[in-house]
């Protein structure tokens, strides 16, 4: 009977196995969730920085020679050629996270209502490319 009072007396932070209180369990749930979004979402990130940063680029280069002649490079670049090629890298690194956004708007769209399959099929089209 002294046991059964001990046990009954000690607190459930005591119990192994439990979480302290509810917020701890929840906090840690929270940093479980975070973690598996950053490792999912990683690359779209990435994807989406590079191509803000190419777009930046741009945007700093364009007013930095407006007006001047054109620059002359080593390696026979041109002034033109790098800007086409930072938009060429800007377009197509801004491609994954559309497409990523796009299938997973799919499958929001579809869980939402009961909707017609036709639907998703052409999510589907829009996200597979141009």
């Amino acid at each position: 009977m002294s046991s059964y009072r001990s046990i009954s007396s000690s607190s459930e932070k005591d119990l192994p196995g439990l979480p302290e209180d509810k917020r701890t369990g929840l906090n840690r749930w929270r940093r479980r969730v975070r973690r598996i979004n950053i490792s999912v979402w990683l690359w779209e990130w990435l994807s989406l920085l590079f191509s803000t940063a190419c777009v930046g680029a741009v945007l700093v280069l364009l007013p930095k020679f407006d007006g001047r002649p054109m620059p002359h490079w080593s390696y026979g670049l041109t002034f033109n050629g790098v800007i086409s090629t930072l938009a060429v890298l800007a377009k197509s690194s801004m491609i994954l996270p559309v497409a990523e956004a796009l299938g997973q708007l799919k499958w929001c769209w579809f869980w939402t209502k009961k909707r017609r399959i036709m639907d998703f099929e052409q999510f589907d089209r829009a996200s597979r490319g141009p």
